[in-house]
């Protein structure tokens, strides 16, 4: 009688207060939740922003935010562009992004001023955009 299943369930409910496991709320607390959540929602914009890179930008942030990050080396090697020319790389993909549409609503600013820019720069011969 003591290995019958229906014996067992009654034990345990008895052990666990009349209830069971899985009725029992989980031990999450409600500001942790919430600070998910709101994280979540932060970083989807990020996301999208993210995800409209060229893929080289994609993948050199990607390798600069690795934990730990990439040597110079290595990124070098993989996106066959010479240690120097990394760090205006970088600068210049984080330029994209924030001028991303997604992120307008962070940064406050708007997209137009920044297309106006980009044809300045290059009507002048100025500077690469990645």
């Amino acid at each position: 009688m003591r290995d019958d299943p229906a014996v067992i369930m009654l034990a345990e409910r008895a052990r666990d207060g009349g209830q069971r496991a899985w009725d029992q709320p989980p031990d999450h607390d409600d500001a942790m939740i919430e600070q998910e959540i709101l994280t979540a929602e932060l970083n989807a914009p990020l996301r999208a922003a993210f995800a409209e890179l060229p893929p080289r930008c994609r993948r050199l942030l990607s390798m600069l935010l690795s934990d730990p990050p990439f040597p110079p080396a290595t990124i070098s090697a993989a996106l066959s562009i010479p240690t120097g020319s990394i760090g205006p790389q970088r600068a210049r993909c984080l330029d994209r992004l924030r001028r991303s549409p997604h992120l307008t609503t962070f940064s406050g600013r708007e997209t137009q001023d920044d297309d106006a820019e980009d044809a300045r720069i290059s009507d002048a011969g100025g500077g690469q955009r990645a």
